[in-house]
């Protein structure tokens, strides 16, 4: 971008997804007031063009034709630009500035609050929301829908008592307050939320709602509450009157497609598939968690593949919102994201620590979720197969069709989200047998280089995996720090072997933040079983020349500890490995 004069906003203009650029360099580099003026002085001072052209009447035909393409161009290019600034003015003006400290204290000091933290008279000083009196509580299953009053803004403190006096006087149970994922404006944030009953005097028996981050008169926004007995998505709407709302609970448009049975072959059977005469498509086996997705709304819902399995709302923010994210309002409003709505998908939910971080966060709170994707990075999805088009069935079209079809749908959903990706396969005369080589020896190990998916693309379902089956199962005895650029991280690692001799392993398939985190964890997983792939095995039971693949998932605590992080959120070992104590005790495993 330093180097360029052109910052590009993919705009749909047809099918086939034509992109344009918009010349905004200058304005970039302006403050947010100097921006509004270059725009607006671009856009009124464009007549000035036309004094420097010829007359028409002195003009052939063709110059006379280019003259009005540019005059048109000019005119619409100048339209654009001032929806650009029209849009920059709006939200200049609706983004609400910061206090200094000066002025919050001054607020603070003109402020009248009752005990239950309602602003009765002077300023706010930020940290008061809107608050909602909802007659009948939040809605239901069976009552989807119900009213809401705003009313005088209210800070967010778990009160729970008697308020002695004013309109408000009686009792105020707190019946709720956790963390909610808090979407306002297309943004989204953690915020604090509480929920009352409150028997008043004079008001009588009702609710009062008020979630952190949501500032009075605020038109429309939506929270999630992820536990509890009020566990549910809730859409609040401006209706009729600027202080009356119209509160809807958010249906659940998840959708459950069955898991693909899948066949393992031994890798001999690649060798195969050079005589077969079938089309086949050989792809990268992923070892993360299957997850359906239905495009909603330009959101992507994802859901396990399991009957008894839950929507993933709110816990996977890199890939839930495919809506166009352009800072050019126009672009916005006239292109808000892919067409792909009705349209479900099947692929992988990717981490690069592996399956045990995904699915420590698909399991726990979304505000856990989030944070501990923020230190370790985001959960993507990859594509593998679709099982609706835009609402139509086309299971049960061959799979060669299908492939075709979800890789213009992740294309279309790329221009607008780059977290979303078709799952990686051979290249067409490709050799089965070195893809899979190439997989299976990825230097970042795994969740990379588990195996290869073979699918016969004239077939509906005929599909194989071939996965790597040459390791060994060693005991790690001692974990070594390394030195220069692996300083703070893992060197090297003494295993013992099958017979009991001790060897030291000094390759690995792992990328260097996985090295940092097996020493970091090194006390915890010193001792466990790790795989291991070795040239040789001598007489004396040493290996040579061995790389460690990884912990073995069932004979090793190390996906427990990936798991026991996200379920509390952070890596911290003060926070993590008492968890994973608890899950140990509450399953009868003893250390």
């Amino acid at each position: 971008m330093g180097t360029s004069s052109f910052v590009s906003a993919p705009l749909l203009a047809t099918p086939s997804m034509v992109l344009y650029s918009i010349d905004v360099w200058e304005l970039r580099r302006s403050s947010p007031s100097n921006q509004l003026f270059l725009l607006i002085h671009a856009y009124s001072s464009r007549g000035d063009l036309y004094s420097l052209l010829p007359s028409r009447s002195k003009m052939n035909r063709l110059a006379s034709l280019a003259l009005s393409v540019g005059e048109t161009l000019v005119h619409e290019g100048g339209r654009l630009l001032f929806g650009i600034a029209l849009g920059r003015a709006k939200e200049l003006l609706a983004t609400p500035q910061p206090l200094g400290t000066r002025q919050l204290a001054l607020n603070r000091a003109l402020q009248k609050k009752a005990v239950d933290g309602a602003l009765l008279a002077g300023p706010r000083s930020g940290k008061e929301y809107a608050k909602f009196t909802l007659k009948k509580g939040l809605p239901t299953d069976q009552r989807p829908r119900t009213l809401a009053v705003e009313n005088e803004p209210h800070s967010i403190d778990d009160f729970n008592g008697v308020i002695e006096e004013g309109y408000g006087k009686g009792e105020k149970r707190l019946i709720y307050s956790g963390t909610g994922v808090i979407k306002v404006g297309g943004s989204r944030q953690l915020g604090k939320i509480n929920v009352h009953e409150h028997d008043a005097e004079k008001a009588g028996f009702h609710y009062d709602f008020v979630a952190e981050g949501v500032d009075p008169h605020t038109e429309s926004f939506e929270v999630n509450i992820a536990n509890g007995v009020l566990k549910g998505g809730y859409a609040f709407r401006q209706a009729f009157e600027k202080n009356r709302y119209l509160v809807v609970r958010l249906k659940d448009n998840s959708v459950l497609v069955a898991k693909p049975d899948i066949h393992l072959k031994p890798p001999e059977f690649l060798k195969t598939l050079h005589n077969s005469s079938r089309p086949v498509s050989v792809e990268w086996k992923d070892d993360g968690s299957l997850a359906n997705v239905a495009i909603h709304n330009l959101r992507a819902v994802y859901r396990s593949h399991r009957p008894e399995g839950e929507s993933y709302y709110d816990k996977l923010p890199a890939i839930e919102d495919v809506s166009n994210r352009s800072p050019i309002w126009l672009a916005r409003r006239l292109f808000p994201g892919p067409e792909q709505e009705g349209t479900v998908l099947q692929g992988e939910l990717h981490h690069p620590d592996g399956a045990a971080r995904v699915g420590g966060i698909l399991n726990t709170l979304p505000e856990k979720s989030i944070r501990i994707q923020q230190e370790r990075g985001p959960v993507e999805f990859y594509a593998w197969d679709i099982a609706k088009f835009k609402g139509r069935d086309v299971s049960q079209m061959p799979y060669g069709q299908r492939r075709e079809l979800y890789e213009a749908v992740i294309g279309e959903i790329r221009l607008f989200n780059r977290h979303l990706h078709v799952v990686p396969a051979m290249p067409e005369g490709g050799d089965p047998v070195e893809f899979y080589r190439a997989i299976i020896h990825d230097p970042r190990g795994l969740p990379w280089s588990e195996g290869v998916v073979v699918k016969y693309q004239d077939s509906r379902d005929q599909w194989s995996k071939v996965k790597a089956n040459d390791t060994l199962d060693v005991k790690v005895t001692r974990c070594i720090e390394g030195a220069g650029k692996f300083a703070g991280s893992l060197g090297a690692m003494v295993v013992e072997g099958p017979t009991g001799v001790e060897s030291e392993i000094g390759s690995f398939q792992l990328t260097n933040e996985q090295r940092r985190w097996i020493w970091e964890h090194r006390q915890v997983l010193t001792g466990q079983i790790a795989e291991v792939r070795a040239m040789k095995v001598n007489e004396t039971g040493a290996i040579r020349a061995g790389v460690f693949v990884r912990f073995h998932p069932s004979k090793s605590e190390q996906g427990l500890l990936l798991y026991s992080e996200s379920l509390v959120g952070s890596t911290d070992p003060d926070e993590s490995r008492p968890m994973m104590y608890r899950l140990k005790s509450s399953a009868g495993w003893r250390r």
